[in-house]
């Protein structure tokens, strides 16, 4: 303040001699911001960004919206955002299926399946083993008792059709964060999502059926062995992509 204003006379001139100005930085990615932000300070790049993101909806002489699919030859008819768009999801979604899916995940681990399997002599329930056979199946339903079996079929099961919808969500908007795009590798919780429910359908069947079928049994062995295939490798991508930005950083 010295320096700049020094043709000014101050009252006490002597303390801005010895003053600092201090700035503050850090590093952002540019998809952390909006398109208008970045055309503001940086206006170079922002218009060659907005310039591309035009070019590639291009379909003859207009323009197509990828999600309407409306076209038109105006561009001020369109409104550029993120993939995962700022305002419908982006960190926010991440953060919030996040927190979901944990607590979700401990309620039914730590209250529900306990209720459940008090009965049944260590046999765990049917989605917590990798695969089970007719007899096993056939044990636990007749270990199970009326309360165990209450809980199961109107509690946990009615939750876990919750859960794969709120940890889909959570892991594509983690893969879409941590690789700044939609990978063709995110159909994977997808797969789960669908797996998963087959599991929850196979099990109310199996709940409610007067004598368990082997056809049955092996049908509900079979999704939640692929279900739990899948998960692992779910978390075999995620870690992947986070060792790999973790790499990028540290060549930055």
């Amino acid at each position: 303040p010295y320096q700049k204003y020094k043709d000014f006379k101050w009252e006490n001139p002597d303390e801005f001699k010895n003053a600092v100005p201090k700035a503050f930085f850090e590093k952002r990615n540019l998809e952390d911001f909006p398109l208008y932000t970045l055309r503001q300070y940086c206006p170079d790049v922002g218009n060659k960004l907005r310039n591309d993101v035009f070019e590639a909806a291009k379909v003859g002489d207009k323009y197509q919206c990828k999600l309407c699919k409306m076209t038109s030859p105006n561009r001020a008819d369109f409104q550029i955002d993120h993939i995962v768009p700022m305002s419908k999801g982006g960190k926010t979604a991440l953060v919030v299926s996040g927190v979901l899916t944990a607590l979700i995940c401990a309620v039914m681990n730590l209250v529900l399946i306990p209720r459940i399997e008090s009965t049944t002599e260590g046999i765990r329930c049917f989605d917590m083993n990798f695969g089970y056979d007719f007899e096993t199946a056939k044990r636990f339903l007749a270990l199970l008792s009326q309360e165990g079996r209450d809980t199961y079929l109107h509690i946990q099961l009615p939750l876990d059709f919750v859960y794969p919808l709120v940890y889909t969500v959570f892991f594509v908007s983690l893969l879409t964060w941590l690789t700044k795009r939609v990978l063709p590798l995110s159909v994977l919780p997808l797969l789960l999502m669908g797996f998963d429910d087959a599991e929850n359908i196979a099990t109310i069947m199996m709940l409610r059926s007067a004598e368990l079928s082997p056809a049955l049994a092996a049908f509900g062995s079979a999704v939640t062995s692929v279900k739990t295939l899948l998960m692992y490798a779910v978390f075999f991508v995620i870690i992947v992509c986070i060792l790999y930005r973790l790499m990028k950083r540290k060549q930055k």
